[in-house]
């Protein structure tokens, strides 16, 4: 394994993730819950879904919702489908 200067390793990460959002009708994928579309060079095209402090929406088109839930001790769990905590 070849090792690399780190501000060379940190440029080379910060290039593979940069993503852009389209300003076309280029995108393929439909995109639910005002979720962007966005395109990234190592992804392809994805669902940017809308995410909040306890909550949001995931899958493919960002189509479920969830909570995210914790007890104030070492567990969490995320509610899907209008689950609740």
């Amino acid at each position: 394994m070849i090792a690399l200067p780190t501000f060379l390793t940190i440029t080379i990460y910060i290039l593979l993730q940069v993503s852009f959002v389209t300003s076309d009708n280029s995108c393929p994928w439909t995109c639910v819950n005002d979720s962007i579309c966005k395109q990234s060079t190592n992804l392809g095209w994805y669902c940017d879904c809308v995410h909040t402090e306890n909550s949001g929406y995931q899958g493919v088109h960002c189509q479920t919702p969830y909570q995210d839930c914790h007890d104030g001790d070492k567990r969490n769990w995320r509610c899907l489908n209008g689950g609740f905590c």
